[in-house]
């Protein structure tokens, strides 16, 4: 057995030798795997089969595609792929037959092995443990020569036909290269020949520009030489004009001189001739205001609003005529339509009497008579100018007062305070204070003071004041009263329940106890003051109106002032007044809080009323004169030095030009006529 043993071991161990020459050889890599060699085939038949070789150079050669002509370089990359492919499937053939070969090479040692161990193992049983062991070894010997010239054959095959596709490789290469560079000088020669015309191209455009820049250079250089030329002769004539005017400047200084010599002689003289003149203007002023009468009465119409929508087509049409700038003509029922009346064809007067027979002019055509009469178109500028005259007598020390009356909706508020952008007549005003303050200032020294209430439900208001209100005081104190938002229907509910202010008689009339007064000095803190005073005014919302005053709006301005020459002084006032509108309770359908308002609205201008009536009728018997009901309401009792006499009024009458509203119409218009009528003596400076 252990001789069986040896020799198992001594023929295994060609066999491995056999296995390890594989990577020897080029064919197979440290892990048995098959390598790329390029050894050449061998022409031993008993060992390999050389047609495996022959068969891969063939296939190389097909697969190289050697031709003639030039290809596109995409061409040329798919036939390098192909040549690769080609390779590769000859190199995996090659492979295959060496290793069939090498399979049948390994069994025939295999099988001569099993006969040399038969032999070896007969001999032994005949021969002795030497005789054996020499043939062993002569065996392996010629074993191991057979298996060295086996690999050596396959190898030279490999290089041979690796050499050959190498070499057709390198040639498809370089005519690869050649045809890639023929077909790029063709590409760069058409490629140069494009640039060679653009860049042509771009010369010319170039060199155009470049003439144009020049002429345009000779131009200019041109026009500054003739500039240059006038800029000489223009110095010349300078400098000879300059000697002239320093001649006639030296002569005109001496006589300037002379005459600011004779002015200044003469503006002590002038000083006070223009004294004298002020004085004797604001008196020629005063006597034209009373001779147009006490209260002026100035009346305005608006347009159409959107609130008229409601009484219809028929309601909405136009009762109003303006036959002059100071005469206006109502139609009771339509302009242009006169209808019999029960009563008779009578006319009624401006001041709603009635005049004529039943033979006489219709009762239904009214036609009144006013300082001024404005119509539908009518701008702010041209109501504030009517007014304007009044501003001056309050600047010149009277006591004015300027107040709009009509009904509700009617445009009193529109025209006393209007719009930011439109304003009314009190912001005219006031302006027209600042600037009269300015003109004057080399004359007169004025201390200008603002406060602001109202009149709701009989009820006196600061609008300008704190919350909390200081007990007792003057007219000029600036303590405190209670002001509350009343942008809503429930805020002026509840305003009405605190406690107003108190009227008070003085030394100098009428005046409020407690009530704000803020001395103010240019545009800017009066607005933010109205603004704040405004916020405060109780206003509501019924079918005549979308923003209803529900209360007597007072501003006043006080305006004292002293005559810087003779140190006279004067205590002017204005009065600038926003009623509340009349209502009749069928139209605005007002109910609770709005009905209690515009009963109290409704009595203090029935009052007012009562009171021009009273200032308008005759003395009694023995030259006693009427009584006058100042005290029956808070708006008559506060406005008592206006209508009192010494003072100058002006009213708004404002009203509508529809016929669904003509009723309120005839009966403001008519009330305005008594106010024209009514004389409250002359007025005196304060």
């Amino acid at each position: 057995m252990d001789m069986e043993d040896s020799l198992d071991s001594m023929l295994k161990a060609p066999a491995d030798g056999v296995l390890s020459s594989r990577s020897e050889s080029g064919l197979y890599d440290d892990d048995d795997n098959a390598m790329f060699d390029l050894s050449s085939g061998s022409d031993d038949d008993d060992i390999l089969d050389p047609t495996t070789f022959r068969r891969a150079g063939r296939l190389s050669s097909a697969g190289m595609g050697i031709g003639g002509g030039m290809r596109p370089a995409a061409d040329i990359a798919k036939q390098e792929q192909e040549k690769k492919q080609a390779v590769d499937q000859a190199v995996e053939a090659a492979q295959r037959d060496q290793e069939e070969t090498l399979e049948q090479v390994k069994k025939q040692i295999h099988e001569e092995e099993g006969q040399a161990k038969a032999a070896a193992v007969a001999a032994i049983q005949e021969q002795e443990r030497g005789v054996a062991q020499e043939a062993l070894d002569k065996l392996h010997k010629e074993e191991e020569q057979s298996k060295i010239l086996a690999i050596e054959e396959t190898r030279k095959q490999e290089q041979a036909a690796a050499s050959q596709v190498a070499d057709a490789i390198r040639e498809q290469e370089a005519r690869a290269r050649t045809e890639a560079v023929d077909a790029a000088k063709q590409e760069a020669q058409i490629e140069l020949a494009a640039a060679v015309e653009a860049a042509k191209a771009q010369a010319m455009a170039q060199l155009e520009q470049q003439i144009a820049m020049l002429k345009a250079e000779a131009e200019k250089q041109k026009a500054v030489a003739l500039e240059e030329a006038k800029q000489e002769v223009s110095a010349m004539a300078e400098a000879q004009l300059e000697q002239e005017l320093e001649k006639a400047k030296k002569e005109l200084t001496d006589q300037a001189n002379a005459s600011i010599a004779e002015a200044n002689a003469q503006r002590d003289e002038f000083k006070d001739l223009y004294t004298q003149e002020g004085q004797k203007r604001r008196g020629l002023h005063n006597k034209l205001m009373d001779m147009m009468g006490n209260i002026r009465v100035i009346c305005r119409i608006r347009p159409v609003l959107g609130t008229d929508a409601g009484a219809g087509v028929e309601g909405q049409e136009i009762i109003t005529k303006f036959p002059s700038d100071t005469t206006l003509v109502v139609h009771r029922h339509g302009a242009g339509e006169v209808k019999e009346s029960n009563t008779g064809g009578k006319s009624v007067g401006a001041d709603g009497s009635s005049s004529g027979s039943k033979k006489g002019p219709n009762k239904d055509v009214v036609k009144f008579e006013f300082d001024n009469v404005f119509d539908m178109q009518s701008g702010q500028q041209q109501i504030f100018a009517a007014a304007q005259p009044m501003i001056v007598s309050a600047m010149d020390g009277y006591k004015v007062c300027i107040f709009a009356y009509g009904q509700t909706g009617s445009g009193k508020t529109f025209t006393m305070e209007g719009p930011p952008d439109n304003p009314g007549v009190t912001l005219r005003a006031l302006q027209e204070i600042l600037d009269l303050r300015a003109q004057r200032e080399e004359d007169w020294t004025y201390t200008l003071s603002m406060s602001m209430l109202e009149i709701y439900n009989e009820s006196v208001r600061d609008l300008l004041g704190a919350p909390s209100r200081s007990k007792g005081g003057s007219s000029s104190s600036s303590s405190s009263s209670s002001s509350s938002s009343s942008s809503s229907s429930s805020s002026s509910s509840s305003s009405s329940s605190s406690k107003g202010l108190e009227i008070r008689q003085g030394k100098e009339g009428s005046f409020v106890e407690g009530l704000s007064e803020i001395e103010v000095g240019d545009m800017a803190q009066i607005s933010e003051l109205m603004a704040k005073g405004n916020s405060h005014r109780a206003v509501g919302v019924h079918d005549m109106n979308a923003q209803s005053s529900r209360s007597h709006s007072i501003m006043c301005i006080k305006m004292p002032c002293k005559n810087k020459h003779n140190d006279k002084e004067f205590k002017g006032k204005l009065h600038l007044i926003d009623l509340a509108g009349s209502e009749r309770v069928g139209k605005t359908n007002c109910s609770g809080e709005r009905l209690k308002e515009a009963q109290n609205i409704n009595r203090s201008l029935s009052t007012l009323g009562d009171v021009i009536a009273a200032l308008g009728a005759k003395p009694k018997k023995g030259g006693q004169k009427a009584h006058v009901p100042f005290r029956n309401s808070k708006l008559t009792f506060l406005l008592q030095d206006s209508l009192g006499g010494q003072s100058k009024v002006l009213m708004f009458a404002n009203a509508s030009p529809c016929l669904y509203n003509v009723p309120e119409t005839i009966c403001s218009l008519q009330f305005a006529a008594r106010c024209r009528n009514t004389s409250l003596g002359q007025s005196k400076k304060a």
